[in-house]
């Protein structure tokens, strides 16, 4: 992310929304495990929320996973279950997946958190997200799970 960007994406978390902050989602990608998001500087900013993507019980393949990444989603595979628009006004679950798909999913239950308290900053979005996640009846490949001093699970990533 260049300089001026990463300037605006700050002053806004901070200062939007009437000083509540406006709050970023990032899809951090579908390079799989021959990419990292830990590289993304949106998706490594700690004014964005990074959302990566699951399948049913496991990791979607073509999910990149990182340490940079505060929430994960259902994002399609195969026997997908999403509908978007088309391109002609139509509604379609063609080929629908990745972390295009589990962004927005993670920015309407922000909407939702937001409709019922307006108050919330961008940082107690942040908290809500944390403190509501959990890694229930989730196979992975990734073995560096660790807890953290909050008692917090999550994955070690080198870079």
């Amino acid at each position: 992310m260049d300089f001026l960007t990463s300037l605006t994406i700050a002053h806004n978390a901070k200062k939007g929304r009437s000083g509540k902050g406006i709050i970023y989602t990032w899809s951090a990608g579908n390079g799989g495990s021959n990419d990292n998001c830990n590289a993304d500087g949106f998706t490594n900013s700690i004014y964005t929320i990074g959302v990566t993507a699951l399948g049913i019980g496991k990791e979607a393949d073509y999910a990149e996973v990182c340490a940079a990444s505060l929430a994960t989603v259902y994002g399609g595979i195969a026997d997908s279950y999403l509908m978007t628009t088309s391109t002609l006004s139509r509604c379609t679950d063609d080929g629908i997946e990745g972390t295009s798909y589990s962004a927005p999913i993670v920015a309407g239950i922000i909407a939702l958190a937001l409709q019922a308290n307006p108050d919330l900053t961008w940082r107690d979005v942040q908290h809500l997200i944390v403190y509501s996640s959990s890694r229930t009846n989730l196979t992975d490949t990734y073995d560096r799970w660790q807890t953290n001093g909050a008692g917090k699970e999550g994955m070690f990533n080198d870079i």
